[in-house]
């Protein structure tokens, strides 16, 4: 999920800047895209923010994917077909035939031996998702030119690992060109970090980091050629200024926008707007080791204090929906009950009941940025009506991510991504805990909050291994049941995607899914 924060990118052709007048012809095969960028490395081993792996879904091909807006549903793509062993530990993918790479390269079984091992050994981020399953490099294997074996060790669920590989950060590299660059040992690291070795549907022409990268199509693409040829991107950091540039005609999407802007832009012939909904949680962490919160009392009194309606309509205009546990609609496991809904009195009597028949003071850390004030401010105002005042800390990311993972904040209101889409990493994340040391096997959100879940951790650990769907599923209800009501956690809403296009490119662009929410989809 990477662990993140929302990014903007912007794609802006080089023949743009010398002016804002397009040629028509120009504009059918090259696209500009406005969005936050955060991404750094685009190595796929190294790679572990949003847009990094937007980038990495563009320029490499990994072995299976999800089919377009269904969650439960894994389709090929390099790979044609598979099988599991009676055990369920071993897992054989037999490739398709004829690929290649940008280069001329065939995709084979060595490529995907090289690029698994090759994460494993580099030991960046990615390599906690295979090294989950106990895969080893000795246990990635080559069967023969067109087939490989992945041994892990223990009969996972199926859906849970299809699901780590199909994320973009396992796309297979081109071993012959990363090796030509590889510098003192680095296995072509550094060369990777702004240029790509994959088979994707573009290759990365030129990148500044933080600026902007261009992309042109891949001439040896085996399906489907893109329609856009050329696709520039520029990074711009505030969502008005994306707007300014998409009335100028100068980018053709603006990929981040917020309620206020969309209503300024609405009606504009010559823009379309789209929304869709995203996986993703918009929540507050509750420091368990701040006095208040270590009584359950107190972080239930939290939860009733918060206006949820308000907050979406008022702070959102809108661009949201109501979510009370950590599994998001359209994942195994999703609980819809809504418990908690405003209830001053109920809150006041919690307080009391904790020792707090007055209230306290807390200190809220949230971004310095966009729609975060505003929610941060409204989440202020509900709470001073139970009696708890709040100070809004508002930091730039990295410091309030910062805090967390030292665990030195009192409350933060943050957003959860999740890294690959199965349950199983929201559930590591808010309901599993079982060491607060610095050794502790996972150090995510729970963890942060200092809350031990030896309860919900064996469960989690049993979801893991349930080979059965309907039996996983009800393991990850019992465990969102007693982290909604027990946890240090008050889960506010999943956020809409609002974004901004021009309409001249329309055909360009194709409908955004709930697989695929962060970066345009391009036809």
């Amino acid at each position: 999920m990477f662990k993140k924060i929302l990014v903007v990118w912007l794609l802006a052709a080089g023949c743009l800047f010398g002016g804002a007048l397009r040629g028509a012809e120009a504009a059918k095969d090259t696209l500009v895209i406005g969005i936050q960028d955060n991404s750094i490395s685009l190595d796929p081993a190294i790679c572990f923010e949003i847009v990094g792996a937007a980038y990495l879904d563009l320029l490499y091909e990994r072995l299976v994917s999800f089919k377009e807006n269904d969650l439960s549903a894994v389709v090929p793509v390099l790979a044609e077909s598979w099988e599991i062993s009676a055990d369920g530990k071993t897992w054989i993918f037999h490739l398709r035939k004829g690929i290649k790479f940008a280069n001329g390269d065939p995709v084979n079984a060595e490529a995907v031996v090289f690029s698994f091992k090759r994460t494993l050994a580099l030991k960046g981020e990615p390599a906690s998702l295979l090294t989950q399953f106990g895969l080893t490099e000795e246990g990635i294997t080559q069967k023969d030119e067109m087939t490989v074996q992945f041994t892990l060790s223990d009969a996972y669920a199926p859906t849970l690992f299809l699901a780590c590989l199909a994320t973009p950060l396992f796309g297979i590299a081109n071993p012959q060109e990363v090796l030509a660059h590889e510098e003192n040992g680095d296995r072509g690291s550094k060369w990777l970090y702004n240029h790509s070795a994959g088979s994707g549907r573009y290759v990365l022409e030129s990148r500044e980091e933080g600026q902007q990268a261009r992309l042109k199509a891949n001439p040896n693409y085996w399906g489907t050629p893109p329609k856009a040829q050329s696709v520039t991107i520029r990074h711009i950091g505030e969502p008005a200024e994306q707007v300014s540039l998409l009335e100028q005609g100068t980018i053709d999407i603006a990929w981040n926008l917020d309620a206020t802007m969309t209503a300024e832009i609405a009606g504009k012939r010559e823009i379309q707007l789209s929304e869709t909904l995203t996986l993703n949680l918009i929540y507050l962490m509750m420091n368990i080791t701040y006095e208040p919160f270590t009584k359950p009392e107190v972080r239930d009194a939290i939860r009733y204090a918060i206006d949820y309606d308000g907050l979406i309509e008022k702070a959102l205009g809108g661009a949201g929906r109501k979510i009370q546990s950590f599994i998001p609609k359209g994942l195994l496991g999703y609980n819809p009950d809504l418990p908690y809904v405003r209830d001053i009195v109920k809150a006041k009597e919690l307080l009391a009941a904790a020792g707090y028949p007055d209230g306290f003071s807390l200190e809220l850390n949230c971004f310095d940025f966009g729609f975060w004030l505003e929610v941060a401010g409204k989440i202020k105002s509900d709470l001073a009506q139970v009696g708890i005042q709040v100070t809004i800390n508002a930091r730039p990311a990295k410091d309030t991510i910062n805090d967390l993972r030292t665990r030195t904040y009192q409350m933060t209101l943050i957003q959860w991504m999740t890294d690959y889409l199965d349950p199983d990493m929201n559930a590591k994340s808010f309901a599993y805990c079982t060491d607060l040391s610095e050794n502790a096997l996972y150090k995510m959100r729970a963890w942060q909050t200092n809350y031990l879940t030896p309860d919900t951790s064996q469960i989690v650990e049993q979801a893991a291994l349930e080979r059965d769907t309907e039996k996983r599923k009800a393991l990850y209800l019992e465990a969102t049941d007693k982290i909604m009501d027990e946890g240090p956690f008050a889960f506010l809403y999943s956020p809409t995607h609002q974004y901004a296009i021009r309409a001249d490119i329309a055909d360009m662009i194709g409908q955004l899914d709930v697989t695929a929410v962060d970066f345009p989809t391009l036809r």
